[in-house]
Order: C-alpha cells, then structure tokens, then sequence
C-alpha cells in the first residue's frame, strides 16, 4: 500500500447526503481572497441549492459541533435552482441577509420643487405640508454641467415627493439607503427626520435658505466618478409608516454665482425575496454578509448542515487544510472531497483538483545558531516521494535540487527549505531552517524566509512597483534567535508590507499575521516581558518610518517614556533582520495597534469595537456613537459642567488630555491631521479612547524645543496641517474651566517628574547604546553616513533637554498666566500613603511648579493597612479629595494611621543600664481574630536590618508578641515572657523608624520614635519604655506616646498606661 494514503485528507466524505442542499466548498484560512464587510478575511463556507426549484434556508443549522447541530441559524435565505450563498465562518455572528436592493426614487422621479428669491414656509419638510401650489418636475434638478434633466437656475432648491407603501410592503423592507448625486452642499428629511447630509452645517439644524454649502463639491456621475456613496438611514421602523411618506431635500450652492449646480436623489429598500432585481449600478451599497459565531480550524474538524426538523444534509470531516487551499467537491453531485489551490467562492469548483498532499520532510538538526558548519539530513516517510529544496528563500519545486544525501551547510547565514512532491497529490507542506555560523549579536535576530518571487516579482511581488500599495499577504517562514543565541521561535506566518509613506523607503516594514492554515494564529513569544502580552495576532518589524535612516529610536524612545500611564501605545524593542540569508539591518519588533491588539490590553470582544482612523476612516465597526459625540459638542455649550458630564460619558476625557500632553512635548507634526485613531468597546457603556502611534515627527525630527506647538489647538484652523476636524473636540473642550485647569495641571504634572531631563536622558540613552554596536552595520546596509546617526543623537537629547523650559513657557503664553508657584507635598508617616494629583500620584515628598489662580486637585490615598487623618493645613475641608488654589509657594502633608489590627505598641529602644534587657518590640493584635504572622518583617530605618518572623507565628486575638534584639539579655530580665529573636541589629538611643511589613511586602505600621518631647524622655535610659496609650490612636504621633508606669514596661502583657 502506498505510504501516501497516511496523508491523504480527502476521505471526510459526507456521512449523510440526503438533502439536495449541502455544502460546496470552504476555506479555513483566508489570505487575499474574499473579504467580508470590514474588509476582513475570514473562513468561509459554500451552501449550494441542488435542487429544481427555489428552497429557503431559514431555520438550516451549520455548526462544527456534531452534538449541537444548530450552534449557528440560517435566517430567510431564498436560494435559486443551483443558486450559492456563502457564509463567512467569522465568529461574528451576523445574520442580517438581503440579496435585493430595489431602487424607487431616482432619475426622472416627479418632484415637488421651490427655487424662488424668498425661502418657503418653514413647516416646508413636515410630511402634511401643503405642496400642491409647487411645480412638479422630473428629478435631477440644477444647471451647470449638462446632467440636469430638470434645470432650475437657483444657489438653493427645495424638493419634496410623496411615496405610497402598503403594510405588506413594509414587511418586506429590511434598509433602506439614500444616496445623492449633488453639488455642492444637500440635507434630506423622510417624514420629517433627517436622513443624510453633506457640506451643509451641522446635523441636527436647518439650514438657512441662503447658506452657502460647506465646500466646493463636484457631482460624480457625469464625469464618470461612480458609483455614489450612500447613506444607511437608520431606526427605520420608526421613521416608514403605512400610507404616504414623504421624502424632502435641499441642496445648495457653494457661491451665489457658482457656473453649475446639480441635484439627483436617489432612495432603494433592501429585502430579502425571491427573483431579486439586480442593484442600480450607479449606487454603492454595503455588503450584507452572513456570518456564524464559530470558526473553521484548519487543522480539521467536522462541519455539517442540518435542516430545520433536525435532520442532517450534509457531515464532512474538513482539512488538515493548509493557506491558499478549499476544500469540496468536485461536481454537484459528488460526495468524494478534493482540495483546490484556485477557491471559487459563488462559483462551481473547477480542476485542478487533488484528493490530499505529500507528507512533510523531516530536517536533522533542526536550525540554530551553530559554531561550525552544520552537516543536514532529509527524509520523508513515504517512499514514494522524492525531496526537492533551495538554499535561497524560493519555496521548492520539482525544477529545485533534489536531495540525495547530506548536505554541508557551511555560509555566514544559510537557509534551507525543502519540500516533498509526489504523483496525484498537493505538495507537501514547506520545512524551512535557518543556520547561523557564529552570528550571535547584543540584538535578537530574525531570519526571515520568503520565496523571492513573493517580493521582487514584477506581477506578484510586495516590495516592488505600485505593490507596496496594496494590501497583499503572502506566506513567509520566521524564526527569532534570542540575544544570547537561543531560538525562541519557529513558525510560519502571513506577511504584508506595513505603513504609509514610509513604504516608499528602501526597508519597508514587515507586518506578521498568525493565521490557522499557516499552523497557528497566535505568534507565541514574550517579545516585550512577561508584564505585556504573550501572544500576538500581529507583529510588525517596523522600519522607525520618518525617522528612518535618522536615528531609528524616536518613536521607541517616545513610547518608553509613556510607561505606567493610561495610554494604548505600542511595545518597542529593536531587533535585526536576516531577509533569505542576507542582512536587512535594524528592524523595530512592535505591537500592532488593531481590534486584536485592543481586546488583549483591554479584554474586550475584538468584534465589538469601533474604530475610527483620522477624520471618517471606520476601520471597525462604525462612526453613530463618534458622530452624536461631535454633534453634541458642536451644539451645545462645552463651558457648562453639566455638558461636560455628558461628554465624560461618551469619551474618556482624562486619557484624552494625556493622550494631548504626551503628543505636544513630544512635538508630533504628524499629528493629528495625521496619525490618528480612537476606539470604544461596543457596549451601552462604552467609550472613546485614543491610540498614541508613529511619533516620528517628535523629539526634535521635524520641530525645535522651543516650537509652541500647544499653539496649534488655540489658532484659527486651516490648512493641511490644521484642518478644521483635527482640533475640533479639543478646541471645545478648553471652553470648559474644568477641563482646561486639568489640562494645565496635568502637562504641569508630567514636567515636575517624567518629563524632566534626569528621568528622560536616560532612557533615551539607555535605547541609544542599545543599538550603537549594530548601527554601524545597520548603515552600511543601506547607505548613510555614520556621522548622521550621531548627529540626530545629539538633537534628541538636546530636545529631552531644554523642552520642559520652554513648554513652561507655552503654558503660561497660552492660558495667559503670569505667577508661577512651587507646591511641596508629603506624606506623614512616610510610606502610609500617596497624594494623587491631575497626572500623577506621589507616595515620597514631592516639589513641582504650578501657576497662581488654577486650582489644583488634591487626593489622599491610604496604603493598605492605613486611613487618611486629615491635612496639615486646617484651613482646607479635612477631606481626601480637595482643591486648593495657593497664591504662592505653597505646602501641604497628607496624614495617615494604622488601621491594621496588629499594631507597634511597646517599645524600649534604650534599657536601663542596671536592667539591660536589649531593645525590644511588642505588637499586639487588637481584633477579635487571630492574625496569622508568618513571613511578616520588622525594620529600622534600613531596609537592610530585617527580622523575619518564622512560620507557624500566630498572634491570638487581643495577644501580645515580643521581638527582641537580644533573646538571652531579654530573658535575664524577663524569664518568664515569650519572645521571638534575635533580631541582629539594634534601635538608636536618638530616635528613629521602627516599621513593620507583612508577608508580601506591604507596610503595616510604622512608628517614628524620638528622644525628645513630644516623644517620653524617661523611655531614654531612665527606665520606662514607651507605651501606646491607646490602640485606635495615631501611633506615629508623640502625644500619643506615655512613658511606661512600669520601671522597665510590660512586655507580653497589657500596657501600665490606660486612658
């Protein structure tokens, strides 16, 4: 028997074909093949309707779970004789299906029509208004460019048409679209409610009837610019009614003299029906795919097709099913399955087709970085099939060598891939390896396997021509060497050439996709730490874009320097490139910032999302919930708080004000006219947050220290680089006090502490001698001079430090303020608690410069263990959260006790010198349960002096403990008291911290004893110890302090001082 039939994948044959409706084809891995509604690809599969008349699908069940048959419901899907629908295996879950969108209104439709010298009635868009005085005129309307069927010499012109649906034809619409073929400006109404506009003011209003439109705007149709963009229009059941309706419209004109003006609406429904018209071809309109809530797994599973009564039509056992490959039938009435290398979604299955694929080669050793030449051997386990390979990228033909015996692999970088070929079936899979001779760097290394045709070819080739333009996938192999040699990763994957304008370089930047039919859909490694992700749907290799063949670490030093705030920025780690054996120089490994990138940092459904790229780009989901965001604002006074709790419900406004003061120092002129994207999760409750990427511009690439580019939100829009959309929410959120003191508090945070020089010159440098060894070679690759690396090192670090001068200075240009203040925080005791400010929190003492007349947020936070005691200054409400408004320099300490119920309540830190019994501590346990100890510490003021408690040490409710510095010298004096010792170090005569941590580090208490009134003298040397007079008092202050009654205190027992 010949080997081969282990790995034939084609006997999954149907196990059930009794229904004339059944499964044709699927894919389980889509690249550069059918695209759904987002521009995705997923999995997908081919339904077929073999039978002579047309069948519904409505209540069909396909699932790729035997025991649950109706994981997923086909809704009302009329299928003609032979006809095809597919359905996209997504996880989506949509099951809204049209396959008609008739169009009732359009071209030579009859038009109520006003275009005199004086506006009509205002009531003029109600659905009872009294039209019957207008003309009436076949639509399209205007005069100008010889498209008009109806000319009309007018800046605005005022329509109405009036409609009749039954109740039946109501049940049949599902959507309904209007489209408008217009110049320059329009708004439409149906029964009233607005439906669509553009270049005419803001939604929501009428215009006046002399408006002027917003903007030139050329109609498309008569230059042949087609087919039209439309207008979904929305809650349509409350807007269609039962009788006549009534659709009205305006357009106007971008000048009163304009030399033309044209106006054509169109409105379609969309339904779902048997014998459908085919869509007017002038018009645009959204797919409506059908998608399941499950995946196909290309590694194999079952599939199957069940009719509404339970029975099952159609059971097949998919794959193992490898990227660019389906899976089906050959003919319509075949059951055998074969796999196709050309899918044919919608269409029948034509040859080549081949029941299954050779097995793989077996490569020994497998690739690493080796110290000597490495001596490869092949196999495969069919012996029917021969092993071809190449030593240069190209995936394996039968035209490459073919293998006979070991191969000496002996070059600086050799790769190796070899393939299996065998009569009847598919090529094997592809096993690729990477060799490195002593090429060990301080970077981690990827080799980078690719067939050379997939980037150099002239017809199918990513990196050359107009391709760099498009979004094509091809399959690439990729291992990643660790920076001590280790090989950490071997995987295939999907690649695409990543970026705008910086594809225009001569190292582009890599995008890697996981896929399933590549292997796996995660690329599993912990590039960036174990605090980040561990896994990626995507990767890029990123070529530092603007900044490339300039220093290569802007955009990562940017991002650094936003570590442990509340921004969605891009990990960042340089690494360099092997591309088919030869060295591709530095490229930067980081995350990509996309619906998978969002549900791992936020742990949201990566289906559930809008995300919106510059102005209008909906890149997931779609722009309702953005748009009433900007409709709210534009209409309404930003300057009053009850608005701006609006707003705070629909953005998050915190994190867009960082997201604005990180962009600002940074000095970005990219942005935000460029560069900008914002998502929200899909949820009653979700809001916008912005994503902070390609910052090249920064850091003095594009810009000076001294550039005031906080200008840029207060002057008058205009521009490529200040369009009027950019600034727009900012612009109107500064109207706002509230929000503009946050602001200037916020920036004013960040330039006391993250900002200023000692903290971001050396994470700067820190990156900059990362790469200083390999950027030697780095340039010689591609050609500059070594010279301009250091050159743009030293304006970065120039940049890092004279900008936080002169953005003090923008602040006070721009908000025109004058006095400046220094503000001193503490914390009292130290290490109990933090004060949280607009940007920052602080947990040590704290100095930063503020500005006279804004008003600062102060917030008391407790560490665990502790409660908030009050303000130093009794002037301010004894509150957490304050807000001050000093008028010079100003200081202020936060106050906090013990709230733990093990407590510091005894100490004798210098014995009488006839009663020496070393220094000791007693704790004691004021709860009502025992506490268990073990592992908790006790410390001076070095953290280095320790006493570790043992395990098993459990302090009883309301029970005493004694650590003592000396055991033998305590018991001498006090034989019969349990203690815990030694401690190996002493407390001062002088005064100092005596502090205790629990088992995970946390500060529990702390006590800052002195010699000195208003601490007991008596407790130095004299005899007493000191006693806490009361547990629930504040045991960091003196007062609360009493010199034992005692002679030499109480150790393990209730104190001799009571209240």
């Amino acid at each position: 028997m010949r080997s081969t039939l282990l790995f034939l994948l084609m006997f999954g044959l149907a196990s059930n074909l009794c229904g004339q409706i059944r499964m044709q084809e699927w894919v389980a891995t889509n690249v550069d093949g059918l695209e759904d509604e987002d521009g995705d690809s997923p999995d997908w599969v081919e339904i077929v309707n073999l039978n002579p008349s047309w069948q519904n699908l409505e209540g069909y069940g396909l699932s790729d779970k035997p025991g649950e048959p109706f994981r997923w419901v086909f809704p009302s899907v009329p299928l003609a004789p032979g006809g095809r629908v597919v359905v996209f295996a997504s996880g989506k879950d949509r099951r809204f299906y049209l396959n008609e969108r008739r169009t009732i209104i359009g071209p030579g439709t009859l038009w109520r029509h006003w275009s005199g010298a004086q506006s009509p009635p205002s009531d003029w868009r109600q659905p009872n208004f009294d039209d019957q005085s207008w003309p009436e005129s076949p639509a399209g309307f205007g005069y100008g460019d010889g498209d008009d069927i109806t000319v009309l010499r007018a800046p605005t012109i005022c329509l109405r048409h009036r409609f009749y649906l039954t109740a039946a034809d109501l049940q049949k619409i599902r959507v309904a679209y209007f489209h408008a073929d217009f110049d320059d400006g329009y708004a439409a109404w149906l029964n009233g409610v607005e439906i669509a506009r553009a270049n005419l003011g803001a939604p929501g209003t009428f215009p006046a009837y002399a408006q002027l439109a917003d903007k030139d705007f050329e109609a498309k149709l008569y230059r042949g610019a087609g087919p039209l963009d439309g207008w979904r229009i929305p809650n349509l059941s409350a807007v269609l009614q039962v009788g006549w309706n009534v659709l009205t419209a305006e357009v106007h004109n971008y000048e009163y003299q304009d030399e033309d003006l044209s106006f054509t609406p169109y409105l379609s429904f969309g339904s779902t029906v048997e014998n459908p018209v085919q869509p007017n071809p002038d018009l645009s309109f959204p797919e409506t795919w059908l998608h399941t809530n499950f995946g196909l797994d290309a590694t194999g599973e079952d599939l199957l097709l069940t009719d509404p009564s339970g029975q099952v039509l159609d059971h097949v056992q998919i794959g193992p099913l490898p990227t660019g490959y389906s899976q089906g039938r050959l003919a319509q009435a075949s059951t055998e399955l074969y796999f196709f290398d050309q899918p044919s979604p919608e269409a029948p299955n034509v040859n080549p087709a081949k029941p299954g694929f050779a097995p793989p080669v077996l490569v020994s050793p497998p690739g690493a970085l080796v110290s000597a030449p490495a001596t490869v051997t092949m196999s495969t386990p069919s012996t029917q099939a021969t092993i071809h390979y190449s030593l240069d990228g190209s995936e394996p033909t039968l035209q490459h060598p073919q293998y006979t015996g070991p191969l000496l692999l002996s070059e600086e970088v050799n790769v190796l891939r070899a393939r299996a070929f065998e009569n009847g079936v598919w090529p094997g899979a592809i096993a690729s390896h990477s060799y490195l001779l002593n090429r060990q760097r301080s970077l981690p290394v990827w080799s980078l396997t690719i067939d050379p045709e997939h980037l150099w070819d002239s017809e199918t080739g990513i990196y050359v021509g107009n391709h760099i333009w498009k979004d094509l996938e091809r399959p690439m192999h990729v291992e990643f060497f660790e920076s001590d040699g280790s090989l950490v990763l071997r995987q295939d994957v999907g690649v695409k050439i990543h970026g705008g304008a910086s594809r225009l370089n001569a190292q582009k930047s890599f995008r890697l996709m996981g896929r399933d039919g590549y292997g796996k859909e995660e690329i599993e490694y912990s590039f960036f730490g174990e605090e980040l992700p561990q896994s990626f749907r995507r990767l890029i290799l990123r070529n530092s874009g603007n900044d490339w063949c300039q220093s290569s670490l802007r955009d990562g030093i940017m991002h650094d320097l936003t570590a442990g705030v509340d921004l969605d920025v891009m990990a960042y780690r340089p690494s360099v490139v092997l591309l088919n054996g030869e060295y591709w120089g530095i490229l930067n490994i980081r995350e990509r910032q996309d619906r998978h990138y969002i549900a791992s940092h936020h742990d949201v459904d990566p289906d559930q999302i809008d995300l919106i790229a510059l102005e209008d780009e909906v890149v997931e989901g779609d722009m309702e919930h953005y748009n009433r965001l900007l409709d709210f604002v534009a209409n309404h006074d930003m300057s009053l708080d009850a608005n701006m709790e609006i707003v705070e419900a629909m953005m998050e406004v915190e994190q867009f004000s960082t997201y604005y003061v990180f962009q600002i120092f940074f000095g970005n002129t990219d942005w935000p006219q460029n560069n900008i994207k914002y998502w929200r999760p899909r949820t009653s409750e979700g809001r916008w947050r912005w994503l902070l990427y390609d910052t090249d511009f920064g850091l003095g690439l594009q810009g000076r220290p001294e550039d005031n580019d906080l200008h840029r939100i207060f002057m008058p829009p205009g521009g490529f680089l200040n369009p009027e959309w950019a600034f727009f929410l900012m612009r109107n959120l500064m109207l706002n006090d509230g929000f503009r003191y946050d602001f200037i508090n916020r920036y004013l945070d960040y330039l006391n502490t993250r900002f200023k020089p000692e903290n971001t010159l050396p994470i700067a440098k820190a990156r900059m001698e990362a790469i200083s060894e390999e950027i030697k070679s780095h340039q010689r690759r591609w050609g500059y001079n070594a010279f301009k690396w250091g050159g743009e090192i030293e304006l970065i670090l120039d940049y890092l430090k004279r900008r936080p001068a002169f953005a003090v200075q923008h602040i006070a240009q721009e908000f025109g303020l004058r006095d400046s203040l220094q503000l001193d925080l503490a914390i009292q005791p130290a290490g109990t608690g933090s004060i949280r400010l607009t940007g920052i929190e602080v947990d040590r003492p704290y100095q930063g410069q503020y500005f006279q007349n804004v008003p600062i947020r102060l917030t008391a936070v407790a560490k665990e263990g502790f409660a908030f005691d009050g303000w130093s200054d009794p002037t301010v409400p004894q509150e957490e959260e304050i807000q001050i408004l000093p008028q010079g320099n100003y200081q202020i300490t936060a106050k906090f006790r013990p709230v733990g119920s093990v407590l510091i309540h005894e100490i004798n830190y210098n014995s009488e010198a006839s009663a020496d019994a070393g220094d000791w501590v007693e704790l004691f346990n004021f709860s009502n349960q025992a506490q268990d100890l073990s592992g908790w510490e006790l410390r001076d003021d070095l953290d280095s002096h320790r006493f570790v408690l043992p395990p098993g040490t459990v302090l009883p409710a309301g029970g005493y403990l004694v650590l003592c510095e000396d055991l033998s010298l305590f018991h001498s004096q006090f034989p019969g008291v349990p203690a815990l010792g030694d401690w190996g170090f002493g407390l001062s005569g002088n005064g100092e911290q005596v502090r205790l941590f629990d088992d995970v580090g946390n500060l529990r208490d702390l006590v800052h004893y002195d010699d000195e009134s208003p601490w007991p003298p008596e407790a130095d040397g004299q005899g007493p110890t000191l006693e806490l007079y009361q547990p629930l008092l504040n045991n960091d202050l003196g007062e609360n302090w009493r010199a034992s009654l005692a002679a030499h205190g109480t150790p393990g027992a209730k104190n001799s001082v009571t209240p």
